[in-house]
């Protein structure tokens, strides 16, 4: 069982062909059963490295044994991949991975506690799944600050705790997002039309949207209530508050109201990542 990133892989090529010990590299690669390569894009145009690999695949396929890559896009994709390492990768199956849900979020979060021994309890666990974004490595770091702050300072994990523990975090990806961001997850996972939501519509589904628009976007943007019910249209803050109230009055008689919110918190946060990747 080998596991290994692109660059591990090359480093390692170039030291075995500098001292002449290659039979080494290959030994240990093409003996093992099962071969995890990761970032094989970065093979890109490394004519020498490719042969290398080819051979090893090659070897590995032909006995049977397993092969497992990652890459940030298809191999057809891949510039400078040798056709013959692109129609080899293309072999097997190929799977698009997307950001997790929040369901699969929470799981990986419990997890995380579970191997850290640290215990955190359902309703903090949703909150920072459904606003730390979907980088599992920071995840585990706030776990891990949380269990250490709340150690220094002789305290129990309470969701006010953790909310003051993340909040530089959570602020400094909230800066990005605007309200029109939230109206288009919130009106495409509703089904309503973006302009419905803002609209003067009484109708009861059109009322909830618009209130659940207006609780996140109270909670993901740093937007005030007089900017908000000038956003959409109301005659003051006060309307704003009004919306505010019966949302926090639904979320504490119904559970799944409250992971609809978290779902919607998880995929705006999910977009807003998505977007910077893209500027």
């Amino acid at each position: 069982h080998q596991q290994v990133k692109k660059q591990q892989f090359m480093n390692q090529f170039t030291h075995h062909l500098r001292n002449g010990t290659m039979d080494r590299l290959r030994d240990k690669y093409r003996s093992c059963d099962i071969l995890l390569l990761d970032d094989i894009q970065f093979l890109s145009r490394k004519e020498e490295t490719q042969k290398e690999l080819f051979h090893t695949f090659n070897e590995l396929h032909g006995n049977g044994k397993q092969i497992v890559m990652t890459s940030d896009q298809h191999p057809k994709k891949i510039a400078g991949l040798e056709e013959r390492l692109r129609s080899r990768f293309e072999w097997g199956l190929i799977v698009d991975i997307q950001p997790p849900e929040l369901e699969t979020k929470i799981a990986i979060i419990k997890k995380k506690c579970e191997l850290n021994g640290i215990h955190i309890d359902n309703e903090i666990v949703n909150y920072i799944a459904a606003n730390m974004g979907n980088n599992i490595r920071e995840i585990e770091g706030i776990i891990i600050q949380l269990n250490a702050f709340a150690n220094m300072m002789n305290q129990s994990i309470t969701l006010e705790f953790a909310k003051n523990v993340v909040k530089n975090q959570i602020k400094e990806r909230s800066e990005n997002i605007t309200i029109d961001d939230i109206v288009k997850v919130a009106s495409k996972e509703l089904n309503i039309k973006p302009s419905e939501i803002k609209s003067k519509s009484r109708s009861r589904k059109i009322v909830e949207a618009r209130r659940i628009v207006i609780y996140l976007a109270r909670s993901l943007t740093p937007n005030s209530m007089p900017s908000l019910a000038q956003y959409f249209g109301m005659k003051d803050h006060t309307a704003v508050s009004h919306a505010m109230k019966k949302i926090n009055e639904i979320i504490e008689n119904d559970e799944n109201f409250k992971l609809l919110l978290e779902e919607l918190s998880n995929k705006i946060n999910t977009n807003n990542i998505d977007n910077d990747k893209n500027l």
